[in-house]
């Protein structure tokens, strides 16, 4: 079920990083569902891109993803680091409604 800004996340794996070509020392979460019209739809998440950062909160695993959500102020965007292959990225969600 799509969380907030409309996507959803899962932990890296060690078969997950292989299938992405990731090292295994880089910490992030993957995401596994952007929801159609969503907020992050509209920013440009696709499917496999991990987050490194939320609001430049390291995210190590789907609690700290969570947690650094958590500290995004009510009805203020988020700025995710995202790693898309070999790039890394800015991309900002702007505030739902």
């Amino acid at each position: 079920m799509p969380e907030q800004f409309g996507l959803t996340v899962q932990e890296l794996s060690a078969p997950l990083r292989d299938d992405l070509g990731l090292n295994g020392d880089l910490a992030g979460v993957m995401v596994s569902e952007v929801e159609s019209g969503s907020v992050a739809e509209e920013a440009g998440v696709q499917q496999k891109d991990v987050i490194l950062e939320v609001n430049r909160w390291k995210v190590h695993d789907v609690s700290s993803y969570r947690g650094a959500l958590q500290r995004t102020e009510k009805g203020k965007g988020a700025l995710l680091l995202i790693r898309r292959g070999e790039n890394t990225f800015f991309l900002t969600l702007k505030a739902a409604g």
